[in-house]
């Protein structure tokens, strides 16, 4: 249940968002910092020359639950270079958001509006932008993104006991900035999302044969 009569929540959980970007940074370039990390994804274009990572680093939970499913670096040529690695990360945790977004749509049965931001990867405004685009949804990053969790929690709690009331809800969430899907890119995205729900799906027997 939501937090009135009549509302509901729809909760999906993928197993790896920031964890990816942390996991890339130990193995890869663990002296770069993220502002690093960042700055050279931004040298790749977007599409990152086709390189498609898969987040499933450890399964996955939502949109498909596979505890076996394993991620990778997909189409990677002689010409690969590392900033396309490194977008790559980015736009793969994107594309599994994607997936899961049209999930939970199917569900619904609506199409969500405006999406907000919170967590460790909503302090990266590459990445923002990259989900604004390969989600092509509106997004508004909320303020102090690692602490909102905190904060819904609060309200959530004054909303029960009565301190609060749903007019009061609005002014209690600030924003800090809003992303806006990029039309140059809407192409782009479409064609490499075409391929990435089937890279689980072609080899989900593996997955299992190797990792079970």
């Amino acid at each position: 249940p939501g937090i009135g009569d009549g509302n509901y929540l729809i909760a999906n959980n993928q197993d790896n968002a920031g964890r990816a970007l942390e996991w890339y940074r130990q193995a890869v370039c663990p002296d770069m910092s993220y502002r690093d990390l960042e700055a050279e994804a931004a040298t790749s274009p977007a599409g990152s020359h086709s390189v498609i990572f898969t987040p499933w680093l450890n399964g996955e939970r939502s949109p498909v639950d596979d505890r076996y499913a394993r991620g990778g670096f997909h189409n990677l040529s002689l010409d690969a270079t590392r900033a396309d690695m490194t977008r790559a990360v980015l736009e793969g945790v994107a594309m599994n958001v994607k997936w899961l977004l049209q999930s939970a749509e199917r569900f619904a049965g609506a199409k969500f509006g405006t999406i907000r931001l919170m967590g460790g990867c909503a302090q990266i405004d590459l990445w923002c932008q990259i989900l604004a685009d390969v989600c092509d949804r509106r997004l508004e990053r909320i303020e102090q993104p690692l602490v909102a969790g905190l904060r819904g929690a609060a309200i959530y709690f004054g909303l029960v006991e009565g301190s609060i009331s749903r007019a009061d809800v609005h002014g209690l969430i600030p924003i800090d900035t809003v992303f806006t899907p990029n039309p140059d890119h809407r192409a782009i995205y479409d064609r490499l999302f075409a391929h990435f729900p089937g890279l689980h799906s072609r080899n989900k027997r593996m997955f299992q044969a190797l990792n079970n």
